[in-house]
């Protein structure tokens, strides 16, 4: 007499590893393919579990694209804060470069994340209000530098919002011509690259003495 074998379940995740395997699964499925032909079920192929568990996690792929660009930028203050950390307080200049630099390279090394952060926008209707405040927490960071750089003079008085969306538009177009391959350089050289094609940029912004 045979007996069958045990049917095998999909593979077990604790609470809370299939949300983060989702979001791996996701990003990696972007920077392959792009956005529009991702699906909730291929990610949840990729990720080792049938499409329906997706959904305990993720009410749809909106849901879980807004999951990814959350993280994305999220990550992305941290890594901004981390590089002014390193320059000094009134050096104005140097950490609006610092922040350039950050974005330009967090893009170069999450290529799938940064597609998500910087395609249509998610938040329609308000349905993401967190990433929306992760988004505003990076302009809210160029800002401020630019606010402190105007009142500790080293900065010409321009407007602290126009400027900060003129630096943000420069570095993501700086980020999509790394990211599209328009402009070749080497992983090492991204930083390098961002202080060249920014540095008069930033240097018109410089108060003249």
């Amino acid at each position: 007499m045979t007996t069958r074998p045990p049917k095998t379940e999909p593979r077990a995740y604790h609470h809370g590893d299939l949300r983060r395997a989702l979001i791996v699964a996701t990003k990696a499925i972007v920077e392959e393919s792009g956005a529009e032909s991702f699906t909730l079920r291929e990610a949840a192929r990729r990720a080792g579990v049938n499409h329906r568990a997706a959904y305990r996690h993720f009410e749809d792929k909106s849901a879980l694209l807004a999951a990814v660009a959350e993280e994305g930028f999220v990550e992305l203050s941290s890594r901004i804060e981390a590089a002014l950390a390193r320059e000094p307080e009134g050096a104005s200049s140097r950490r609006l470069m610092a922040i350039a630099r950050a974005y330009v390279e967090f893009a170069s090394q999450n290529r799938g994340a940064y597609r998500v952060m910087a395609g249509p926008r998610l938040n329609i209707e308000d349905r993401f209000p967190a990433l929306e405040a992760a988004i505003g927490k990076n302009l809210d960071l160029v800002r401020h530098e630019i606010e402190q750089g105007i009142a500790r003079g080293k900065l010409r008085k321009v407007d602290p919002l126009d400027t900060t969306l003129a630096l943000w538009a420069a570095t993501h177009g700086l980020s999509t011509l790394v990211l599209t391959r328009r402009v070749k350089v080497r992983p090492a050289l991204v930083g390098e690259l961002t202080e060249r094609l920014l540095g008069d940029l930033l240097s018109g912004l410089a108060k003249k003495r």
